[in-house]
């Protein structure tokens, strides 16, 4: 039966406590126990042998776990197909890994960050094999990040890494199972490090103004084509890394639909986007394009926004902030950086009322709590509308009459809504099943003297509030929306 402990041996020291050797004058023995754990098991062959194991007592238990798991594969004959895999360097199977991420298409950034997140956890776990790798081991290295203050974003991203490369062991053949499957998510919404903050409409407009006084090139940007690039990532939400990668063939700017195209290359979600364009901005950026087809030589598509700039992009702002007089980070220690800008885009969405599904769709996103909760940022004055429809319940005793609360005018309104009802119910042919046993002449001196209303009159509401129209939406009475179509309301900045 596989056994765990730690070893004792003795060793004699002097009358002063240093070593001495045993037949020294006044020595005396002492016990030690050793710092690692050692483990006795059957191998492949029936016998048992003596294996070093950790100095943690857990992942001891689950490295003579594996080796036990090993050689009854080897003794029943299977051989499983990890076996040889478990003893490979780790080093390989990263690379391994590396390219398989590369393979399926993922930005180089993405794969370089990845597997440099990887080779300092195998580091920091001191794992030289791929069987080193376990769930202890990596619950202790995130124990200690966590003491050494990293946040839950941090941290969540070093066991995604972990899990997605265990699935991957697991899918190849690597690993039996994911030994990572089981690490919990942590909480990002209780330990966010970074929270942005949206601008008012005065604000985003002197932002715009600046950028486009600015004489000072970022990064081979300069000041006019920073304020287009601002415009357009308010407008569409579109991130800084698929921004730079626009041409001047990612516009189509001609038709109803005016849209910008992204490549699935350089989508996050590694798929062709058309994310629509406000008629307001088609206009400007087809003047924009204008005068930059004008100014170049060639005839092959142009990026529209040349230059390093996504490297330093929240650098890149601050001067233009800087120039508006708006503060980069406020007194509540909320930043605007230019992943704001994103988060600009999503709020004015909520602000215009539009739909929680149709805004998911313009962002982009996987689920609709990402929407609505990190993006969006409504304020007190922009919600505080919302509470006109909350009545006062003491008005309702002063207007019992009107609102349907007394006994009598309650039956009347009861009674001209049961005439609305058959007013909207329709018609069935009389088709020898039903014959008109179930029709009504709305209209005739009976009905009228039951009911107390004809088909014809317009209805009352009725209830503790006064009515609202259920009709189809008006954005014309709207006065954020006034003049603007359906598709121009999504690039509307947040009123004051």
């Amino acid at each position: 039966m596989p056994t765990i402990k730690r070893l004792t041996f003795t060793k004699y020291v002097g009358p002063d406590g240093r070593r001495v050797k045993k037949d020294a004058p006044g020595a005396k023995p002492k016990q030690y126990q050793s710092k690692r754990y050692y483990g006795w098991y059957q191998d492949a062959r029936g016998e048992t042998v003596r294996v070093k194991l950790s100095t943690d007592k857990t992942a001891a238990a689950q490295q003579l776990a594996q080796l036990v798991k090993r050689a009854e594969w080897s003794r029943s004959g299977l051989r499983h197909e990890c076996s040889d895999h478990l003893e490979t360097p780790l080093a390989e199977h990263l690379a391994a890994y590396k390219s398989h991420l590369a393979a399926k298409g993922n930005s180089e950034r993405y794969v370089r960050e990845t597997a440099g997140r990887l080779k300092r956890i195998q580091t920091a776990m001191n794992a030289d094999k791929l069987g080193d790798l376990n769930l202890d081991r990596f619950t202790v290295y995130l124990n200690e990040l966590r003491g050494g203050g990293a946040s839950a974003r941090t941290l969540n991203a070093a066991r995604g890494d972990l899990k997605s490369f265990g699935k991957w062991c697991v899918m190849t053949k690597r690993l039996p199972a994911n030994p990572f499957e089981a690490v919990s998510k942590e909480n990002e919404a209780v330990d966010r490090r970074r929270e942005r903050r949206v601008l008012r409409a005065k604000q985003l407009a002197d932002l715009i103004a600046a950028a486009d006084d600015s004489e000072t090139p970022f990064r081979g940007l300069d000041g006019p084509n920073r304020a287009m690039l601002y415009q357009l990532a308010i407008a569409t939400g579109l991130r800084a890394n698929e921004l730079a990668t626009l041409t001047t063939a990612s516009l189509q700017l001609e038709g109803d639909s005016p849209c910008v195209v992204v490549r699935a290359a350089y989508s996050k979600r590694r798929r062709e986007d058309e994310q629509p364009l406000p008629t307001w901005l088609a206009e400007k950026l087809q003047a924009w394009l204008d005068v930059k087809r004008a100014r170049s030589l060639s005839l092959a598509p142009q990026k529209l926004f040349p230059g390093s700039w996504p490297r330093r992009a929240a650098e890149m702002l601050q001067p233009d902030l800087e120039a508006a007089d708006i503060a980069y980070t406020d007194e509540a220690g909320r930043v605007f950086d230019f992943h704001a800008l994103r988060h600009q885009f999503i709020t004015t969405l909520a602000a215009a009322n539009v739909s929680p599904k149709i805004a998911q769709q313009l962002a982009r996103h996987s689920s609709i709590e990402l929407t609505l909760g990190r993006y969006t940022h409504l304020q007190a004055a922009d919600v505080a509308g919302a509470l006109d429809v909350v009545g006062d319940p003491a008005a309702s005793r002063e207007s019992g009459a009107a609102t349907g609360t007394d006994d009598a005018d309650a039956s009347k309104e009861l009674r001209y809504s049961c005439a609305k009802r058959v007013s909207h119910r329709p018609e069935s042919a009389s088709d020898g099943k039903r014959g008109d046993r179930g029709r009504v002449d709305r209209d005739s001196p009976e009905t009228v003297a039951r009911l107390g209303v004809a088909s014809g009159v317009e209805a009352e509401g009725m209830g503790l509030e006064p009515t609202t129209p259920c009709g189809a939406p008006d954005f014309e009475s709207v006065p954020a929306c006034r003049g603007r179509t359906l598709s121009d309301r999504g690039g509307l900045f947040l009123a004051e």
